[in-house]
């Protein structure tokens, strides 16, 4: 979560780095997708513990890929503070503007995979369906950051998954305007992903960035799912649908107020 988006980000060309980022962030998308298709048969094989260990098998398969790829140089060796350097990217705008956004994203996307299918009653192939699109939003938001700022991204892509919200409450339990805010979602983590180069030169820089990012993302995952199933249970849908308006908004106070502390 924290050395692969910074290679990512030190071997790509600049022209080339924003689309590498935006291919980066559809692990959430890739991960829930793969996810739907393959519990449904891993379950019935031994319940969690296929998961757990399918899970860990494929990791282990993937070291042994990289393993041959990887520079065998290694780096010089410098004395950490774990104390000062949580203050260094907590307190620097340009290294937690990613993850001050991200945060809310997280918190969103998750949850909401897992509560609209319960809310709106949907099919399985609509829950699979849902993290596929947001994987080609992903992606195409990558080559967005080409050409907008990745914070603005970002928040174009806040300000649509807002909208989308009330067409989805207006709507229910119609499926479509799901799809809709799925794929108007998916540009906000590639937007996130592509700030941290952009605001952050040095590779140092941007593995402290990307340290916030991946801490703050896992802020979300762990915050988000039980707060939108309060909502759910308190309010249905409607509760559902402000909680994500109100997180979109928080999402875009905090990357405009750390935007003009960088300016």
């Amino acid at each position: 979560v924290v050395a692969t988006p910074t290679l990512l980000a030190s071997i790509a060309t600049d022209a080339d780095r924003p689309v590498v980022m935006g291919i980066w962030a559809a692990f959430f998308g890739i991960s829930m997708a793969i996810l739907a298709m393959l519990l449904p048969g891993l379950l019935p094989l031994g319940g969690l513990s296929a998961v757990f260990i399918f899970n860990g098998v494929g990791m282990l398969i993937i070291a042994a890929l990289l393993y041959p790829l990887l520079p065998k140089a290694r780096g010089q060796a410098m004395p950490i503070s774990f104390i000062r350097e949580h203050k260094i990217i907590y307190t620097t705008p340009r290294l937690i503007i990613a993850g001050s956004g991200f945060v809310w994203y997280t918190a969103s996307y998750i949850a909401l995979l897992a509560v609209l299918p319960i809310a709106l009653k949907l099919p399985v192939w609509v829950i699979t369906a849902l993290p596929l699109i947001s994987i080609v939003g992903t992606i195409l938001g990558g080559f967005l950051a080409k050409r907008i700022a990745p914070d603005r991204l970002a928040n174009i892509g806040f300000a649509l998954t807002a909208l989308s919200a009330g067409l989805v409450w207006a709507l229910a339990p119609a499926i479509w305007p799901l799809f809709i805010l799925f794929f108007v979602m998916a540009p906000i983590p590639a937007g996130f992903f592509a700030a941290i180069p952009y605001f952050n030169e040095t590779l140092t820089d941007r593995a402290r960035a990307t340290g916030g990012i991946a801490q703050m993302g896992n802020v979300g995952t762990t915050l988000g799912t039980p707060i939108f199933v309060l909502s759910l249970d308190a309010g249905g849908l409607t509760a559902v649908c402000i909680v994500l308006v109100l997180f979109c908004l928080a999402g875009m106070s905090c990357t405009l107020f750390l935007r003009r502390q960088i300016i």
